[in-house]
C-alpha cells in the first residue's frame, strides 16, 4: 500500500477576539484538522451547523466552505498532500467533519503541536504519525448523518481562489480572473459574493493581508 506523502504546513492555537460575532464564509484551501478549546461553540461547515464542545475535533476539506461563531480558539493542524494520492484522498474525502468530543483524539493534537516545535527528523516522523492517529479516530467514528449544501458555484470559487493563493505576490486584475472561470467579470463578481459574502478583489485583498501577517509573526519580514 502506497503511503501518502503529507506536508505538514503549520500548526498552532488560534484565538478569536472574544467579542461575540460571526465571521465571514471562507473557502478552505487546505485540509484543516482541529480541536475546539472553548467551553462552547458552533461553525458552519457546507451549510452544515455543528455545535462544539471543548475537544470537540473539526475536519475540514479543501474547496469546503466554513464559517464560525466568535469566541472561537482551535488548536489546528494545517496539512496538503505533496503528490497525487487518489485512494488516500477518497479516504480522506470519507471522513465526518466533527468528531464530538474525544480527550484521546485532543492529546493527539496536542502531542502533535509539541512535537512539530521540534526541527529533528525524528520530531518530524512523530508528527506525521500522530497526524494519521488522529484521522484514523475520526475515521472511526460514527457521525450523526448530514446533508450538505453545497452551493453550485462552489468549485469555481474554489478554482479561483487557489489562483489567488498561488499568485499572492503578483497583481491580479479581476479580469483575469474571469478568464480563468470562463465567466464574464460581472458573474464572477455576482456569484463569489454568493458564495463568501465578498467580491473577488476583496477576497483577493484579505488574501495578502493575512499573508502579511503571517510574513511579520513569523519574523521572516520587518514593517
Amino acid at each position: 500500500m502506497h503511503i501518502p506523502n503529507i506536508a505538514i504546513e503549520n500548526v498552532g492555537i488560534w484565538d478569536n477576539p472574544q467579542i461575540p460575532a460571526y465571521s465571514r464564509p471562507r473557502v478552505v484551501l487546505r485540509y484543516e484538522l482541529e480541536c475546539y478549546l472553548g467551553e462552547a461553540g458552533e461553525c458552519w461547515i457546507d451549510g452544515v451547523r455543528y455545535e462544539l464542545r471543548r475537544n470537540t475535533i473539526l475536519f475540514a476539506q479543501p474547496g469546503q466552505i466554513r464559517s464560525s461563531r466568535y469566541p472561537f480558539s482551535v488548536r489546528y493542524i494545517y496539512f496538503e498532500l505533496q503528490e497525487s494520492a487518489p485512494e488516500f484522498e477518497a479516504w480522506l474525502s470519507d471522513l465526518p467533519a466533527c468528531l464530538p468530543t474525544s480527550e484521546s483524539a485532543a492529546q493527539m493534537t496536542e502531542q502533535l503541536e509539541k512535537e512539530y516545535m521540534g526541527n529533528s527528523y525524528t520530531a518530524r516522523l512523530a508528527c506525521q504519525t500522530l497526524l494519521l492517529q488522529s484521522l484514523l479516530a475520526l475515521s472511526a467514528s460514527e457521525p450523526q448523518p448530514v446533508t450538505k449544501r453545497l452551493h453550485p458555484m462552489q468549485t469555481e470559487v474554489f478554482r479561483v481562489i487557489r489562483y489567488m493563493k498561488e499568485h499572492i505576490y503578483d497583481t491580479i486584475s479581476v479580469g483575469e480572473l474571469a478568464a480563468l472561470s470562463g465567466y464574464s467579470a460581472p458573474y464572477l463578481n455576482k456569484f463569489f459574493r454568493e458564495v463568501v459574502g465578498r467580491t473577488p478583489y476583496e477576497y483577493y485583498i484579505g488574501l495578502k493581508m493575512l499573508e502579511a501577517r503571517r510574513l511579520l509573526l513569523s519574523g521572516e519580514r520587518n514593517v
